[in-house]
């Protein structure tokens, strides 16, 4: 009987505690370790893959999803004659696994606000200044989509972000224009 009470009373703290020594990370996400008693956050650190982990009690894991986002925006700009131009503008990313603990250290959880639509309306309106309305909708949308993907890669890896692809749709010039071509 005794040795029942050492038994239990051995391992009713593991059992109490397993909660906080455990974390599982779920399938298409990562896990960034926080040390409480250290420097929080260490970007060297290899994130924690999905699975099963241990960890001390006192540190804290932050999950970040690691699959492919979607972002899509209805945007205005203007060209180079200063025509105000309508479109739809999808941006296909995804955090960078090797550097997500810079991500989070540096933009935090909301990066998509902070980082993804900035970015968009940014190249937007950069390269389409470049660009007269006609263009658009003929040899010269292949070579704006080119720029915006180019300057988009840019941005995002700087961001800690790995973009997969940029789709340009539904490009509305104004009424008279349309009506002149």
């Amino acid at each position: 009987m005794r040795r029942l009470l050492y038994v239990i009373f051995a391992f009713a703290p593991i059992l109490i505690l397993w909660g906080s020594l455990t974390v599982t990370i779920s399938s298409g996400h990562a896990g960034l370790l926080f040390h409480t008693f250290g420097n929080g956050i260490d970007p060297t650190e290899e994130p924690m893959n999905s699975g099963f982990h241990f960890k001390a009690p006192w540190n804290k894991v932050y999950e970040y999803e690691i699959r492919q986002k979607e972002r899509m925006e209805r945007l205005e700009v203007l060209s180079s004659n200063l025509l105000k131009i309508e479109m739809d503008m999808t941006v296909f990313y995804q955090p960078d696994f090797n550097q997500l603990g810079l991500l989070e250290i540096e933009r935090g959880k909301n990066y998509e606000e902070k980082v993804v639509v900035p970015a968009m309306r940014s190249v937007a309106r950069e390269v389409i200044a470049k660009y007269l309305p006609e263009e658009f909708n003929t040899t010269k949308r292949d070579e704006i989509q080119a720029e915006i993907d180019e300057r988009m890669q840019q941005k995002l890896s700087e961001n800690y972000l790995q973009l997969n692809d940029v789709l340009i749709r539904n490009i509305r010039l104004p009424k008279k224009l349309e009506e002149a071509i």
